[in-house]
């Protein structure tokens, strides 16, 4: 992901793909800043670049995230990529752990930010240690977290 996000955020090709440069958000909620700088110095040799921002908190879905990423947003109006790694930081602690509905409107949720403001979401989201043949199947907990659809946008 940290890949990704610095060749978004300099506008450098990535797998001799052309990249539309622009403001980068990643949300590494499962980090912290020593290792995040550190692998940033060892992959391209610098520890941050002006449109890479780098956060290893956030709220949760309910508990004001939206207001994070509409403030940013206002703050960085050529934000075109935001990340967060991982889903399950940013989910509110239920009784339900997974149920469909639940895992549609998370998606929906951020599906909706991403429409509205016209900006990437990359969703990191663990997979299941079970193997199986369809890529699909992978994914940790229900089919709610593809069932409510993407939006592709270019780099």
């Amino acid at each position: 992901m940290a890949q990704l996000a610095f060749h978004v955020a300099t506008g450098l090709p990535l797998w001799n793909y052309r990249v539309r440069k622009g403001v980068v958000l990643y949300l590494a909620l499962e980090d912290n800043y020593a290792r995040l700088q550190s692998r940033l110095s060892k992959m391209f040799d610098v520890e941050s670049t002006d449109d890479f921002y780098l956060s290893i908190r956030a709220e949760t879905l309910n508990g004001g995230l939206g207001q994070q990423i509409e403030d940013f947003t206002r703050q960085h109006p050529d934000t075109r990529l935001i990340i967060v790694d991982t889903l399950q930081k940013i989910r509110e602690a239920t009784s339900e752990s997974y149920s469909y509905a639940l895992d549609y409107a998370i998606v929906s949720s951020l599906k909706e930010f991403s429409d509205r403001l016209n900006i990437c979401f990359m969703i990191v989201h663990h997979t299941r240690k079970m193997e199986s043949g369809d890529s699909f199947d992978m994914i940790s907990g229900t089919n709610g977290l593809l069932g409510a659809g993407q939006k592709h946008l270019s780099f």
